[in-house]
């Protein structure tokens, strides 16, 4: 079914610790519109997320992405 306003949507589905903070500051600073004054709660908003769940480091791919990572090129041939 569809949302009952057009143009309205659910957040995105994410398995991110703070993901959706942090991809709504990202679409943000991306967007032509940008203003720092218009992206600066949702930089508050992801540092509050980061805080209250402890995040230390972030990644733009998942845990499973990164351990099915290919090692690089030099990586590989050190091992031969």
């Amino acid at each position: 079914m569809s949302s009952e306003k057009e143009g309205t949507s659910a957040p995105p589905e994410t398995d991110f610790v703070c993901g959706i903070e942090a991809s709504a500051l990202l679409n943000c600073v991306a967007s032509k519109q940008y203003t720092e004054a218009k992206c600066k709660p949702l930089l508050q908003k992801l540092r509050a997320c980061i805080e209250k769940k402890k995040v230390v480091k972030f990644s733009l791919l998942s845990d499973e992405e990164a351990t099915n990572k290919k090692p690089e090129k030099g990586k590989k041939e050190a091992e031969k």
